[in-house]
């Protein structure tokens, strides 16, 4: 595993909130769905405060896996989350001492543990039953609402899962990136007919507040500056052409040579330039290096991040 892979994996970003697509039903005992987006986050509903039908979001990064991952999920009341699976394997909550997954564990269990099984997806008989739900976790920047972090929506709506996906998609492909694209998620109405009766439900949209024309100009980010961080050497200086340039003194001169043949010659502070058919370049970043003056002395200089090469130069060992 790469530097950057192990920090990758160790990334968390804060949640601030949740919003529900729904409220309580006292009378019910369930959550009955409404056309808004409901949370009870002081911040939010400073800046939300009417029922709102649309928020205005970002996507945290470009890959659709990381924000909207979807996946089998049951729950019972006494247990929570019991078994989540991806179609093919899944993670289910058993019982310890009979090693029963076929059931799904409501709380009368002393032992519980999880443990791997085949997930059956659709053909389940959880999923067929209505015990097990197909369930995207959307999560996303809410860049009007006060705080640093994550606010997280959770649907079970097929449509509204088709609906962001493509939405994200149609985007990335205009402007090459979904990652901090300025956008709207929206609930509109959809007419569906489920057991050929006809019904309006709410589902989730992606939208975007620019038109297209202005959506396409969207920058992206510049490219990283790739001077060397003040925390890289702590205890050695840096040749900078910021800093005086000192000579350095060494009891037996080494036999300086003007780098002018091909090859890889080194400076005192041990910065690397290669020389091609009489061009010299900065081992480190590259860029070409050029021949100035400053106070009278000749000096060189690269042209990508300003290092000064520090006398005498000289041929390094193969």
């Amino acid at each position: 595993m790469t530097i950057e892979e192990e920090i990758q994996k160790r990334i968390r970003f804060p949640r601030l909130g949740k919003i529900h697509l729904g409220v309580k039903d006292a009378e019910r005992g369930f959550p009955r769905a409404v056309d808004y987006f409901v949370c009870d986050n002081a911040a939010f509903q400073r800046t939300y405060p009417d029922k709102p039908k649309e928020l205005d979001i970002l996507f945290p990064t470009d890959d659709p896996l990381q924000w909207s991952p979807v996946a089998y999920k049951a729950y019972t009341r006494t247990a929570g989350l019991v078994c989540k699976g991806d179609g093919s394997v899944a993670q289910r909550l058993i019982d310890a001492k009979t090693g029963d997954a076929t059931h799904l564990i409501d709380g009368t269990q002393k032992e519980v543990a999880w443990a791997p099984i085949s997930c059956e997806g659709q053909e389940c008989a959880d999923y067929k039953a209505g015990k097990c739900k197909r369930i995207m976790v959307l999560q996303f920047l809410l860049p009007r609402v006060e705080g640093l972090g994550i606010w997280q929506l959770d649907t079970t709506s097929e449509n509204s899962i088709i609906g962001i996906r493509s939405g994200a998609e149609l985007v990335k492909r205009l402007v090459g990136r979904i990652a901090m694209v300025p956008l709207t998620l929206a609930l509109v109405p959809l007419e569906v007919s489920p057991g050929g009766k006809k019904k309006t439900v709410w589902v989730l949209q992606i939208r975007s507040p620019m038109k297209l024309t202005d959506l396409k100009k969207v920058e992206l980010l510049p490219s990283p500056d790739e001077d060397f961080p003040e925390d890289f050497f702590p205890e050695e200086p840096k040749c900078k052409v910021e800093a005086p340039v000192k000579e350095v003194k060494v009891e037996k001169p080494a036999k300086v040579e003007k780098p002018a043949k091909d090859g890889r010659w080194l400076d005192q502070c041990g910065e690397e330039i290669l020389v091609s058919k009489g061009k010299a370049i900065h081992g480190a970043c590259g860029e070409e290096i050029e021949s100035t003056e400053s106070d009278g002395k000749k000096m060189r200089r690269c042209l990508q991040c300003g290092i000064v090469f520090v006398e005498p130069i000289v041929k390094a060992g193969k």
